[in-house]
């Protein structure tokens, strides 16, 4: 390349840098960040679902960048938010169960996006929904304002709204450690309010975890659901997607009046799915594609609106790509490789693709690993995927591991395992050189936390 040649491709490349909000005299960018808990993408409209469950996020799909094949590291709330957090494995930023002995709780040498914006002067605030994305599991680092709502004061008090007991829906909108969209929206603008500055906000929705809350009853009457549920874990799901999903457009909304839309960055991401019965499971933990298949979408002021991208993507790479966009960078080696070159449609064909995506559920190791679960699954199980070709090992019990071929197989209910041996082999072979199986297998021993435990068991997470 001659050196005007090249002169001019970096004056093309810094116009559109600064066309997306980079340019200093333009103004840092705000960034916001919506996860989603527990939220299935086969039950988003822009995903392909037929019912009209989410208008707002569909709107933003519309003017950004929608992911169509996203893997958590996780089916665990706290596990897969420290890898969107962190840019990092769970074997790498260290927090991999619910509780246990050990490995409950972000280290504080772990790097997290809002360490990094807030030492580089943004704004810095989280406004979480429920227990397993509080404070407890180490998530709060780098946050300014972090509200959880996990006080003392929170536990004891009850405010009106609806939930399902014995078939009949009861007001009710807090529970011993949740509370629903439309609480969390309310605090998150108001701290929006408080400053102009550039900020880096997180905004976690817990709604679609379980019936405990459920939306008002104008949500529950577009699902014909003014009456009694046969079942309301399944029965309410749509309804809490729909009802989190107008508190998105509050935000949208309120970031658009004060004229802020122009400059921020929004990413909607779910940390996990949930089972739903399938393969026999309604709730989450496991590492079938309805629980770690996830909805990534990303707009960035300035980019390309209406884009879908086919290629495989992890949860992980949410860190690499903010800092990049933001011309920030981490101190530390991540797993995450940055999605930016792909958003803006510069990557050529077939280059930098991600290679594999992970993800772990150490079900023995968890002491709130739900009984429930079928015994062959009550096992470390280690997953990887290279998009067509997805592996779940069962480390105690390898005779029970499973392959799947994704491209032909998408429900997963054709275990190949034994009929394909190299693929099984070479995808083995993968997790040992990532060195993620070096644990052992056994119960944990601890002291129990009564008050975790009671915290917990009111999610659903164990019984009695």
């Amino acid at each position: 390349m001659t050196s005007r040649t090249a002169i001019g491709a970096f004056l093309a490349f810094a116009l559109f840098f600064s066309s997306c909000g980079h340019e200093k005299t333009a103004g840092r960018p705000s960034v916001l960040l919506i996860t989603l808990d527990t939220t299935r993408a086969d039950h988003l409209g822009c995903y392909g679902y037929a019912k009209n469950t989410s208008s707002h996020i569909d709107g933003i799909a519309a003017s950004g960048v929608l992911f169509e094949n996203a893997f958590s590291t996780s089916g665990i709330t706290p596990v897969a938010h420290a890898s969107i957090l962190t840019g990092l494995y769970p074997h790498h930023h260290g927090l991999r169960i619910m509780f246990g002995s050990t490995g409950y709780e972000l280290p504080d040498s772990c790097e997290t996006l809002a360490e990094i914006f807030r030492e580089n002067g943004w704004r810095t605030g989280a406004f979480v929904s429920a227990y397993p994305a509080s404070e407890q599991f180490g998530l709060q680092q780098g946050f300014e304002t972090f509200d959880s709502g996990m006080s003392d004061e929170m536990m004891t008090r009850e405010r009106e709204g609806q939930m399902p007991v014995d078939g009949i829906w009861l007001d009710k909108s807090e529970a011993t450690a949740q509370r629903r969209a439309d609480a969390t929206t309310d605090l998150a603008l108001s701290w929006l309010d408080d400053s102009d500055d550039p900020f880096f906000l997180w905004v976690h929705y817990f709604d679609p975890h379980d019936p405990s809350l459920v939306p008002p009853a104008e949500f529950l009457s577009r699902f014909n659901l003014d009456q009694k549920p046969p079942s309301p874990r399944v029965v309410v799901y749509d309804p809490e997607i729909t009802f989190m999903d107008e508190q998105i457009g509050r935000i949208l909304t309120r970031i658009e009046g004060d004229d802020r839309l122009a400059n921020t960055a929004i990413v909607i991401i779910a940390d996990h799915g949930q089972g739903l019965g399938d393969h026999d499971w309604f709730q989450h933990r496991l590492l079938y594609q309805e629980q770690i298949h996830i909805p990534f979408i990303v707009r960035l002021p300035g980019g390309p609106e209406g884009v879908r991208k086919e290629s495989m993507v992890r949860n992980v790479d949410l860190f690499p790509t903010l800092l990049e966009w933001t011309g920030l960078a981490h101190r530390n080696t991540i797993d995450g490789k940055s999605l930016l070159a792909r958003i803006r449609q510069s990557l050529p064909i077939g280059e930098a693709h991600t290679e594999f995506a992970y993800a772990e559920a150490l079900n023995t190791l968890d002491a709130y690993a739900n009984r429930r679960l079928a015994e062959h699954q009550r096992d470390l199980l280690f997953c990887v995927t290279d998009g067509d070709w997805k592996l779940i090992h069962h480390q105690g019990t390898p005779a029970n591991s499973e392959l799947y071929r994704l491209s032909t197989d998408t429900k997963e209910l054709v275990n190949l395992a034994e009929s394909e041996p190299g693929e099984r082999d070479r995808l083995l072979d993968v997790l040992r050189g990532m060195g993620v199986m070096n644990i052992e297998s056994g119960d944990p021993k601890f002291e129990i936390d009564e008050e975790k435990r009671r915290k917990l068991n009111s999610l659903g997470y164990i019984g009695g």
